[in-house]
């Protein structure tokens, strides 16, 4: 069904019948029905005291879940700061298998530490069980593998007494993510009228979804799980939104690559769109995206917009901070004027890439942080040196790529220059031809004349871009020019003014084809200029041409 923001979770208990929650003992638990989150009914009360106790939901048999799932509990303290500090297990996240004493926890929170409320005291955990029993704080007896785990919950201990009342520590619902699946997907468009933006989507969160997005500090949005837009039907999806902040929420228990965004194509259409973009091609800004950002020290995002049938995947004017790895290898991607801080891979092809600023990324020696088939994708952009190289040149090519207007900045190594021996080069060269295969580099625009490393069976040799003006031309004429005897786009306008200036390789093999309806298609084969020059047309007019009127 389209036009919805759906829960993908699997609800397993809201927390209002006390049936499948017991203590640390095994003791059925209560519901306490005067605490509540949101429209429930009650949650599962307990008093903490200074003698550890639990609430655990118990699945009745092991299985509860399975590799690569997460869990989501709320939870809730009467008074955070009586609870044990941090280190002394205040609060823990604890799974057992089928015999209670046989467990593996991880050390959560306490007085000293303790995550943002969002709704009277509330807070919502969100554990990567893979991660949780990898890598414990403390176990007790044979802790169970994943596929057999029985119980999950939290334990508590406080510092001191607290006031005496009949619950001091609750638990609200608990529900699991599976395996590389996103907790929240966008169908359709707001009512079927209006495309979707966060404010929508957590007004619709905050009744359904249990906080997975809710709005945070500062007019942000803070997210528990990844997004996917649109589903694979007909219908039309769309997602557009301006001047936001979108905060992945900080949870010690989980890996990089679980939060993200993600988009599902369809036979109908599916946009997203960050932000707006004036003006075209490589001469096109961003503005107006807001800002994408985890935690420095959390779980890095993902982008994973690779799907062929998607339509258009924009962002403009985004700042995108501490992600993982962003799968932009559509047509329909479409960027212009972003900023990634701190993020580790970039994988682009086919995609539109212009002024790309790339800052402080999280490369290692020898590894890039974009990696493409075509430079050509990629204009206008900077990438400042952090480690390792800025682009890489994948297999699948062409072998004459536009360079145009990228600029390599810091403590990069090699010679700038061609670089014409294979299996050779700087491990912290601007660009790393890894295409087992000749490249020739056409640089323009003002980009950096830069450095090569070269895999194995691949050289690299940069070319000085020349200018071509064709003119004179009848307005709003398409111009394209071509590598010789391919659909391989070397420049090109949609609607030329007077002329049209273009760059190309020097002495580079071409194709050129201009079209104007009412005018004599021109199409010339297998020509190159080795210097700038003016390319004189001569359009005729086509006299087999009819107009309406």
């Amino acid at each position: 069904m389209a036009n919805q923001v759906t829960d993908n979770r699997t609800d397993k208990d809201d927390g209002t019948v006390a049936t499948n929650w017991e203590d640390i003992g095994g003791t059925i638990l209560a519901v306490d029905t005067e605490i509540s989150y949101d429209t429930f009914s009650g949650s599962i009360g307990n008093y903490c005291t200074t003698v550890r106790d639990a609430t655990m939901y118990d699945n009745g048999g092991i299985g509860l879940f399975s590799s690569g799932d997460h869990a989501y509990l709320l939870i809730n303290c009467g008074i955070v700061s009586l609870l044990d500090t941090k280190a002394l297990g205040g609060t823990t996240v604890r799974v057992t298998g089928a015999t209670i004493t046989d467990w593996a926890e991880f050390e959560l929170f306490g007085g000293d530490e303790w995550p943002a409320a969002f709704a009277g005291g509330w807070a919502q955990i969100v554990v990567d069980i893979d991660e949780l029993l990898a890598n414990p704080t403390n176990i007790n007896g044979t802790p169970p593998t994943v596929g057999n785990i029985q119980r999950f919950g939290v334990t508590y201990i406080t510092a001191t007494v607290m006031p005496r009342m009949t619950d001091n520590f609750w638990v609200g619902g608990f529900r699991i993510l599976g395996s590389a699946t996103p907790a929240i997907i966008v169908e359709g468009r707001n009512g079927g009228a209006t495309d979707w933006n966060l404010t929508d989507i957590a007004a619709v969160a905050a009744i359904q979804l249990s906080a997975v997005l809710l709005p945070g500090p500062g007019g942000s949005f803070v997210c528990r799980g990844p997004v996917q837009f649109g589903i694979a039907d007909a219908s039309t999806h769309a997602f557009t939104d301006t001047n936001k902040t979108l905060l992945w929420d900080f949870q010690e228990v989980m890996l990089d690559g679980f939060y993200g965004l993600s988009a599902i194509g369809s036979t109908g259409t599916v946009n997203v769109d960050f932000g707006l973009k004036t003006g075209t091609g490589n001469d096109a800004t961003g503005a107006q995206g807001g800002v994408i950002q985890a935690d420095p020290i959390g779980a890095r995002w993902f982008m994973d917009f690779d799907d062929a049938n998607l339509d258009g995947i924009n962002f403009y004017g985004v700042t995108m901070l501490h992600g993982g790895t962003f799968e932009l290898d559509t047509i329909a991607t479409d960027i212009a004027t972003v900023f990634m801080v701190d993020c580790t891979k970039a994988h682009v092809s086919n995609a539109n890439v212009v002024r790309l600023n790339v800052v402080d990324a999280n490369t290692a020696d020898g590894v890039a942080f974009c990696d493409t088939d075509d430079i050509g994708d990629i204009a206008n952009s900077s990438f400042a040196f952090s480690d390792g190289h800025g682009i890489e040149i994948l297999t699948g090519g062409p072998s004459s790529q536009s360079n145009i207007g990228n600029i390599f900045t810091g403590a990069y190594g090699g010679t700038p220059g061609d670089n014409l021996i294979s299996s050779s080069g700087s491990n912290d060269a601007m660009i790393y031809n890894n295409a087992a295969a000749a490249r020739t580099f056409n640089r323009s625009g003002g980009g950096t004349l830069p450095s090569f490393r070269n895999g194995a069976s691949a050289t690299s040799d940069d070319v000085a871009a020349i200018s071509l003006t064709f003119t004179p031309l009848e307005t709003n004429t398409e111009v394209r020019l071509y590598e010789t005897g391919t659909a391989t786009e070397i420049d090109g306008v949609e609607n030329s003014g007077a002329s049209f200036v273009a760059s190309a390789g020097a002495s580079q093999a071409l194709d050129y084809k201009l079209i104007n309806p009412g005018f004599n298609e021109i199409f010339v084969i297998n020509v190159s200029f080795a210097t700038s020059q003016n390319v004189l047309i001569n359009q005729t007019v086509d006299r087999d041409f009819i107009t309406d009127g």
